[in-house]
């Protein structure tokens, strides 16, 4: 009976001590938010939105390999706060089909972004999809404007360690080659 009641404590205080995600507010979006479109071996699209409470908010997109030379091509898009939106205290459902179909429900969100660099791009983006929020720094856009192509924007910057760690490991094979 005392192993029952200590396992039924014991039960009871981790639900009580559980992390929750905090509520979506107009503090969520600002910072780094990364995501990629498209999945190797095709060419690989980085986005990079760069979320600011005050100033411009910028979103790059970025393709390795797509410019004259092989190197990466770049355009850059400024936020139009005019015309986008956080919908705190809305929800939207949304469906996912980078594995098995599912469905999603969040904070919808609408940003748009107008071309500033030059050269050629497609003039106007726009980020649409659901806000969702995980406990701690961490939260995910998912973006539904690329046509039947998804993109996951995740909060901070991941990609840019991602490559950090792709060049310790490049470094680690030439130690090892020596």
């Amino acid at each position: 009976m005392l192993v029952v009641l200590a396992a039924a404590l014991c039960s009871s205080a981790a639900v009580a001590n559980r992390d929750v995600a905090p509520p979506v507010d107009l503090q969520t979006i600002i910072g780094v938010w990364e995501g990629l479109l498209q999945h190797p071996p095709a060419p690989i699209t980085l986005f990079r939105m760069d979320i600011n409470a005050t100033g411009d908010s910028y979103l790059v997109q970025v393709t390795p390999g797509a410019a004259v030379g092989g190197g990466a091509s770049y355009i850059v898009y400024r936020l139009i706060p005019s015309e986008s939106y956080v919908a705190v205290g809305k929800t939207a459902t949304a469906h996912s089909s980078i594995r098995d179909p599912v469905e999603l429900t969040a904070t919808p969100i609408s940003l748009h972004f107008h071309q500033v660099s030059p050269g050629p791009g497609i003039g106007d983006v726009w980020i649409r999809g659901i806000l969702l929020t995980t406990v701690g720094q961490f939260g995910s856009i998912q973006c539904t404007s690329f046509g039947d192509k998804e993109v996951w924007f995740v909060k901070g910057k991941w990609a840019e360690e991602l490559g950090k760690a792709s060049e310790k490991a490049t470094d680690a094979i030439k130690q090892l080659s020596k």
